[in-house]
């Protein structure tokens, strides 16, 4: 998508979540700092990338301290794609499953990422929605591309769902009511973002502890080479 269209779609996600959290209708996570198993495919940040959105969740943090969950600065991330979705169920053991896809996955992966170089993409919208506060970017349609690829190219299970629209990152998710849900929804739609990087490599990850609190690189795959 370009940044028109990026642009729309940011709008038509935040009309949909705007009347459930105005209402506290939101999504508490179960998930949070729990054992979970994934293999996924991610963006990482650097340390300015990191320390600027640091300062973005410093900001709506001071706002509703009891209900929101901070993903850690250093644990945040863009999922390119799913390999084995970590909320996912399958027919098989995910270890086992990954072992019998592992080699394959990462060289088709290296072999796309081989021919795509690197490029820039920037966070510009800042959405609350029922079940968490996200920051989406827009780049020059590589993100795209490389999951269209993926989606054809690696052994990727049936059960694994891969539908993002959006270049998104994660910031919070709830684990209570808002005390003032007006209040939160006006701070985070007003406040302005504009955090420039280069993504020159994706990584293959193990996600154990949910959301990525802890994981293991499998695989660094760097761009255009």
């Amino acid at each position: 998508m370009d940044s028109h269209q990026v642009e729309e779609e940011c709008a038509v996600i935040r009309e949909r979540a705007h009347t459930a959290v105005s209402e506290n209708r939101i999504t508490i996570d179960p998930m949070w700092n729990r054992e979970a198993l994934g293999y996924n495919i991610h963006v990482l940040f650097d340390r300015p990338v990191a320390e600027a959105f640091a300062a973005v969740q410093q900001t709506l943090l001071a706002l509703e301290p009891e209900a929101l969950n901070v993903c850690p600065p250093e644990t945040l991330h863009i999922s390119v794609a799913w390999v084995l979705a970590t909320l996912k169920t399958y027919p098989r053991d995910k270890d086992v499953l990954w072992q019998d896809i592992k080699d394959r996955s990462i060289s088709e992966l290296r072999s796309i990422c081989s021919v795509i170089p690197p490029f820039k993409l920037v966070f510009r919208y800042l959405i609350a929605t029922d079940s968490a506060v996200i920051a989406v970017a827009v780049d020059d349609g590589s993100v795209a591309s490389i999951r269209e690829q993926i989606a054809t190219g690696l052994p990727i299970p049936p059960e694994t769902k891969n539908n993002a629209r959006i270049i998104h990152t994660t910031l919070f998710r709830y684990r209570s009511t808002l005390r003032d849900p007006h209040r939160f929804l006006s701070a985070v739609d007003s406040l302005k973002i504009e955090i420039l990087m280069t993504v020159q490599q994706l990584f293959v990850r193990k996600e154990t502890v949910y959301p990525s609190l802890q994981s293991e690189v499998e695989a660094t795959v760097p761009l255009g080479k």
